[in-house]
């Protein structure tokens, strides 16, 4: 049987969906991607949700390799989507509004008959992946701003300590993440459950917004490089046997 050996790095760059195996020496071995549809600001977050389990299904398959050989993932998106839904009795409407659009996408849900949620893009793939329902504490403030724009009260995430732990910030030591109880770093937001193209249950290390790994002085950053550097930052912080 063949022991952990990758990173699985899930991407949203733009408007396309990316899985890719990395290795801890930091080589992309294989990769899948797809576009999904913007149109009037706005995109339909079911559809980035389906492309995302087809192209890790694919990526597997193109690297031949099996969920178990994953040593943990990690997500990563830019913050122009966000998307808000609301789960009720089996059913998830969600809708996907761009930064720069204005429309609040809150008059389409009820409140009187369950929860609504609300994030960025690796916020709402991280619910469907593993069910949690949280952010980074570097990333809570920002949150707060984004959802006093809409119309409706949102229900705030749960805050995951991974800056603290796996980054060393002062943040440690901060009223948010103080009280929050260890994690191991390969799971510090939870796991993806066991079901479609996952077969196993995998740990997620840690999320990424892609500013966050542009380095100072550069512009921008490209695809290959910002699932480059999420990886690297992941296997800094993980010790595998």
């Amino acid at each position: 049987m063949n022991p952990p050996r990758f990173l699985l790095v899930l991407a949203i760059q733009a408007n396309l969906v990316r899985a890719a195996l990395v290795t801890r020496d930091l080589r992309i071995v294989s990769s899948a991607h797809q576009t999904f549809r913007l149109a009037d600001g706005s995109f339909d977050p079911a559809e980035v949700w389906y492309k995302l389990k087809r192209v890790t299904a694919a990526c597997f398959d193109i690297g031949r390799t099996l969920p178990r050989e994953i040593i943990t993932g990690a997500l990563l998106s830019d913050d122009d989507a966000w998307v808000v839904w609301q789960a009720n009795a089996g059913e998830v409407q969600a809708v996907g509004i761009l930064r720069d659009d204005a429309r609040s996408p809150a008059t389409a849900f009820d409140v009187g008959i369950g929860l609504v949620r609300g994030g960025t893009m690796r916020t709402w793939l991280l619910w469907n992946l593993s069910g949690a329902y949280c952010v980074p504490a570097r990333e809570l403030e920002e949150w707060h701003t984004r959802a006093a724009q809409c119309s409706i009260g949102l229900t705030p995430p749960r805050v995951c300590p991974d800056a603290a732990q796996s980054e060393g910030t002062a943040l440690a030591h901060s009223p948010v993440t103080r009280h929050l109880s260890p994690v191991t770093p390969l799971e510090c937001f939870g796991k993806i459950r066991a079901r479609g193209p996952f077969a196993a249950e995998l740990p997620i290390a840690n999320v990424f917004a892609e500013r966050d790994l542009v380095e100072p002085g550069q512009n921008e950053i490209s695809p290959d490089q910002a699932i480059l550097r999420a990886a690297a930052r992941v296997s800094s912080t993980i010790k595998v046997r």
